[in-house]
């Protein structure tokens, strides 16, 4: 059995009576791990999965909605996007990647356990609390396109809000379109014709947090 260090002693002893404890060989250990070089702790959790019952909105909520993820990275930089710049929930529907993939936990930093996505049952779902949300909130609902028919130049993106992003390779759905108030794109450029989700999500998380600090 390889030698542990104190720090993951200090866990153990702190931890353990609370915990179930298993000790495995080196090489049955790395057989578990999906890193190359992995820490020498590995901790195992019952997930949390919270509903749209356990979110406490503020009077002026700022709701991001991903159409169908695809991509376990991009998911994961736009929680830690998200995170920074005061998004209140991010809610996932369609079928799409796990946000609790190894990967979208790595990318997100962390963040994911701060800005836990919720997943949607069904569109149905969503246009009840929509509804809901117009009534207490009078939120807007903003969807994202590349080909949108307004510029994020000439629209100021202020919180009650709800922003939709969708599929990386086919954008956000009919039924998605329906409810939004407006489709928004970001101007671009040179001979680029889109961005990467994650960094247009960034953009637009940016631009809405901007407005909400200057008190626009």
């Amino acid at each position: 059995m390889e030698k542990i260090s104190s720090w993951a002693q200090d866990i153990i002893d702190q931890y353990g009576n609370r915990s179930k404890i298993i000790q495995m060989s080196g090489g049955l250990y790395r057989k578990l791990c999906d890193r190359a070089e992995p820490s020498e702790m590995l901790v195992t959790a019952r997930i949390q999965k919270p509903g749209l019952d356990d979110l406490a909105l503020k009077e002026k909520p700022f709701i991001l909605i991903l159409d169908r993820p695809s991509d376990a990275g991009n998911l994961g930089s736009i929680i830690r996007s998200a995170n920074a710049f005061g998004v209140d929930a991010v809610l996932c529907i369609g079928h799409g990647v796990d946000p609790w993939d190894p990967k979208t936990i790595r990318a997100s930093l962390g963040n994911i356990f701060f800005k836990i996505p919720i997943q949607l049952e069904s569109m149905h779902e969503l246009e009840n609390y929509v509804e809901q949300l117009k009534i207490h909130h009078n939120i807007k609902i903003w969807g994202t396109d590349s080909k949108g028919s307004k510029s994020l130049n000439s629209v100021s993106l202020e919180r009650p809000l709800m922003l939709i992003l969708g599929n990386e390779a086919k954008g956000i759905s009919l039924s998605f379109k329906v409810l939004c108030d407006g489709i928004i794109s970001i101007p671009l450029s040179g001979e680029v014709n889109s961005l990467n989700i994650a960094s247009a999500a960034s953009i637009f998380m940016w631009d809405v947090q901007k407005n909400y600090l200057s008190g626009s």
